[in-house]
């Protein structure tokens, strides 16, 4: 996306919110009156960051939590299979 495009959008956007004379919120996209700033983040998905990637570092936090977390249950999951294997192969309950 140019930086003309993506200025055009966000001067449409300006503009839809001064006419509705009230704030849009960040996260929120409903109705036509946000159409303006659902365009502009669309539209923004595709920028191309300087160290040459096209995806945001909130994004990859976002995503190494997630992985952190799917990790952490996976291990607690095989601990607790592995002391009931343990139980079972030495008879004991």
């Amino acid at each position: 996306m140019s930086v003309e495009t993506f200025q055009d959008r966000l001067r449409e956007a300006i503009e839809a919110n001064d006419e509705t004379g009230g704030s849009i919120s960040p996260g929120e996209i409903s109705g036509n009156r946000d159409e303006a700033m659902r365009r502009v983040r669309e539209a923004s998905k595709g920028i191309l960051y300087h160290d040459g990637s096209n995806v945001d570092f909130e994004k990859q936090v976002l995503e190494v939590s997630k992985n952190q977390y799917m990790h952490n249950m996976a291990i607690s999951i095989m601990s607790s299979q592995f002391q009931l294997l343990q139980v079972a192969i030495s008879e004991r309950v």
